[in-house]
């Protein structure tokens, strides 16, 4: 082949998570062999279309061919193969069905077919539940094909009752397979399209009583690491991932030496039986997992989230972006991740939904290679070139992800970043706590920029006006209002109109220590709305807001001491702080809040738990000392919250980390 050295290939994924990371990890291999660097852009779902950083690449005369996998929409599917004839570029879809194109995908018919062959057969059932998922996505087109084809071959009619929406959602899985468990418990198995459906099924089985394997076996599909270590292993098909995406970066570079690709190509799916159909009647046992494998990967999992956490803590003490930039590279480096560049939008017009602002000028804002910081110049670039000129070359060697990073009011800026394959995805974690943060920082930073503008005139028309008091005097109580206004929003949730995350920082900073040194007991509530996404989807944003502000109202009258805290701890979860207070007082507050919030009787018609709005509520107490923190009491609350959830919801949990008591 002909020299590569500035020409790359362009990878469009839904994300990087562990369905996409190893189809990534076989392009990179086989593109590497031939020095051809991989960008690989995670779809940005913010705004109506596709990215304009994704256009950009597309656009970019060192794009020599693309690879393509399934968006998490049809339309979004459509309008990015329209771009990529437009350019005439090599292109490689997996998992697609695209005419006239090159597709990779996995032999659907193959897999899906042996697992029938199991529950069929082996495990003998007769009354199975399907879980559908995406209606656009072709694979699981084909997966209930051949359910519908194989129970037929059978002599066995599908029960459509049976039958319920999943869209590879596991909210909208747990609600609909809730629903039918309040009709039906005739069945024996429930087969999804997915394995995190799968996982979900399970769950949802449990909470209703019903056993997995014993009463009802469940499978899944793609064979997920945590597929492996969830309890019990779920049953499923490997697609052979990695295969998939190292034979999408063969056709391409066939495609690109001149050699006309075949336009569909299957690789096969390996069946993978495992506990959550292991039940005496299967003839199949798990024999490829075993203890140490899946002790390892549970050690990699629980070592990544660790480390997310770790980040997600560090962040929220940042106040800065250069505090950003001081806090990400010990996490980086704990994550194995070699290369990293976080790159900000220069910050124009605010963006609105119907206003929508393209970038087009940005500034990198770190620079991590080789285990270190290095320095950066706070000069803008064109947002198009993905890195300034100086680094540039970064991208012509090896594989880079792009993730977007987005706030409530547009596109942020990015993180470009190098990562090992590994069973545990990073990427969802870094993006959810970048752009959070950067978010807030930027706000805060905008009304900084706003005082000091007033500041800054104040001083130019006393100056020039000192003869007119009654002006300057004017132009002084402005200032007051927007200091006070700028006070009151960095410890002032913008919603609810209770305390934020910044007053709970200094509420502990200001009780705590007193705490140790009387001895004193300290309470904390975490609260959780439950099912919220779900009320949500059924009443709109508008209405959630509305409920979240009466949840507020409601825990700020339940604590009634003039000390005690309430705040919102980001999303639809609360916490409140009662100081020299222990479990029983807590409980108090606890139920006077949910006692409050039933009269408040906000309807949730799309609820399984109630017909209004309910709360779970964890409780934890502690004695402060110099080897705590309120980190710590917050996470024990935490745990208590999560107990709370899993027996049911609407309910509260109290007590030590040792002694959880429901109430």
């Amino acid at each position: 082949m002909e020299d590569q050295d500035h020409r790359s290939v362009v990878a469009v994924v839904a994300g990087f998570d562990t369905y996409q990371n190893p189809m990534l990890a076989g392009m990179r291999e086989v593109l590497e062999a031939h020095n051809l660097p991989l960008l690989a852009y995670a779809d940005d779902t913010w705004g109506p279309s596709v990215a304009p950083a994704l256009v950009c690449a597309l656009n970019r005369s060192s794009t020599c061919g693309v690879i393509t996998t399934p968006t998490m929409t049809a339309e979004r599917d459509a309008e990015l193969h329209g771009l990529i004839s437009e350019r005439d570029l090599p292109v490689v879809h997996i998992g697609q069905q695209v005419p006239g194109r090159p597709c990779v995908r996995a032999d659907n018919l193959q897999g899906m077919t042996v697992l029938m062959g199991l529950l069929l057969d082996e495990c003998e059932i007769r009354a199975p539940v399907l879980v559908q998922g995406l209606a656009h996505h072709p694979d699981h087109v084909a997966r209930e094909q051949v359910f519908r084809a194989e129970m037929a071959r059978r002599g066995m009619p599908v029960d459509e009752e049976l039958v319920i929406q999943g869209r590879s959602d596991p909210d909208i899985t747990k609600h609909e397979l809730h629903v039918l468990l309040k009709c039906r418990r005739d069945m024996d198995a429930v087969i999804t399209m997915d394995d995190i459906s799968g996982m979900v099924v399970i769950e949802t089985l449990a909470e209703v009583g019903l056993r997995v394997p014993q009463d009802v076996v469940v499978t899944g599909f793609d064979n997920y690491p945590m597929a492996a270590i969830n309890w019990p292993g779920l049953t499923t098909v490997d697609q052979n991932l990695q295969e998939q995406g190292a034979t999408a970066a063969r056709l391409l570079l066939n495609n690109l030496t001149g050699d006309a690709p075949p336009e569909h190509v299957l690789t096969s799916c390996t069946l993978m039986p495992r506990g959550s159909t292991a039940i005496g009647r299967a003839s199949h046992v798990a024999t490829r997992q075993t203890v140490e494998s899946v002790a390892r990967m549970v050690r990699v999992h629980l070592a990544t989230q660790g480390e997310l956490l770790r980040m997600g803590r560090a962040l929220m003490k940042c106040h800065s972006l250069e505090d950003i930039c001081q806090a990400l590279p010990n996490t980086l480096a704990a994550l194995n991740v070699p290369r990293a560049f976080l790159v900000v939008y220069e910050r124009a017009e605010a963006a609105t939904n119907d206003h929508p602002v393209t970038p087009s000028t940005a500034r990198l804002a770190l620079d991590y290679r080789d285990g270190a910081a290095h320095p950066v110049t706070a000069e803008a670039f064109p947002a198009c070139n993905v890195l300034p000129d100086d680094l540039i070359s970064e991208t012509r060697t090896g594989f880079l992800a792009f993730q977007p990073l987005a706030g409530t009011q547009g596109p942020l800026g990015y993180l470009l970043f190098e990562q090992s394959y590994s069973p545990a995805s990073i990427a969802e974690g870094l993006e959810m706590d970048l752009s959070r943060t950067m978010e807030a920082v930027f706000s805060a930073e905008a009304l900084m920029d706003y005082s000091a503008t007033l500041e800054r005139l104040v001083t130019q028309r006393t100056q020039e006006l000192m003869a007119e008091v009654a002006v300057r005097r004017q132009v002084e109580q402005d200032l007051r209002k927007a200091n006070a206004e700028l006070h009151r929003s960095v410890v002032i949730d913008g919603l609810t109109g209770i305390a934020n995350r910044t007053a709970l920082d200094r509420h502990f900073e200001e009780h705590w220590q007193r705490h140790v040194d009387h001895q004193w007991e300290l309470a904390v509530l975490m609260v959780d709305v439950d099912l919220f996404k779900l009320y949500n989807d059924r009443y709109g944003h508008l209405l959630g807001d509305g409920a979240l502000k009466t949840v507020a109202s409601c825990l700020r009258k339940s604590s009634r001491y003039p000390h005690d805290l309430a705040c919102r701890f980001g999303g639809e979860e609360f916490v409140v702080v009662l100081p020299r207070s222990g479990v029983e007082e807590a409980l108090t507050v606890a139920r006077r809040f949910s006692s409050l919030l039933a009269t408040a009787a906000v309807p949730h018609a799309a609820s399984p738990i109630a017909p209004v709005v309910t709360a779970s509520i964890g409780i934890a107490a502690i004695v402060p000392s110099t080897e705590t923190s309120p980190e710590e009491l917050i996470a024990a609350a935490d745990n208590m919250l999560y107990l709370a959830k899993k027996e049911g919801r609407n309910r509260i949990v109290a007590g030590s980390v040792m002694e959880p008591a429901v109430t």
